[in-house]
């Protein structure tokens, strides 16, 4: 893991206990969203495009600042896009959860992308109405060396394995298995 990836989850860990996981509020989206709608948009005929929104980047500085997610995700899904991507990280990446379910507002599924290293974000981005979640091999790298069932538990997947549909999602009877630099999980 690079020295600056490093400095991003040292500073995720920090900001996990201000966000306690909301199970209940997870599991009440997880029981009214469209299985697989990420994975099935992506099965679309042709070229399949998946539009990003985030407000800043550590190579880039501010790209825009307080976006106006509504708007970029209608914009977006009226150019054709499959699905949206949002950056959540909120200390380098200046995002937010919050605009997962503001870009959920014009029908295309969402993914969230943000440096998971506990179980509890996996719950709240369901909470937020995420369909799918980024996960990237090297933070999951680590995370096997501190703790190899770290995302092996019940705690964040118990009530979504049924909307898993491929060997690198997460179950919650078996280890997350990253294949790719990065995997995708529901």
């Amino acid at each position: 893991m690079s020295d600056f990836l490093a400095r991003i989850v040292e500073r995720t860990r920090a900001r996990i206990p201000l966000e306690p996981p909301d199970r209940v509020l997870a599991q009440r989206v997880a029981g009214g969203r469209t299985p697989f709608a990420f994975s099935s948009a992506l099965k679309r005929e042709g070229v399949n495009v998946i539009a990003e929104i985030k407000s800043a980047s550590p190579s880039a500085g501010s790209i825009v600042s307080n976006p106006d997610v509504e708007s970029i995700a209608a914009d977006y899904a009226r150019g054709g896009a499959a699905a949206i991507s949002i950056v959540t990280e909120p200390d380098f990446f200046l995002g937010s959860r919050d605009w997962i379910a503001r870009a959920k507002t014009t029908g295309l599924p969402v993914i969230m992308k943000d440096f998971v290293v506990e179980p509890s974000q996996l719950m709240n981005g369901i909470a937020a109405g995420a369909d799918a979640i980024l996960l990237r091999a090297p933070i999951l790298a680590g995370l096997a060396s501190r703790s190899s069932s770290v995302f092996s538990t019940r705690t964040a997947a118990t009530r979504w394995s049924r909307y898993t549909t491929s060997r690198n999602w997460i179950a919650p009877s078996t280890a997350v298995r990253a294949s790719s630099a990065s995997t995708t999980a529901t």
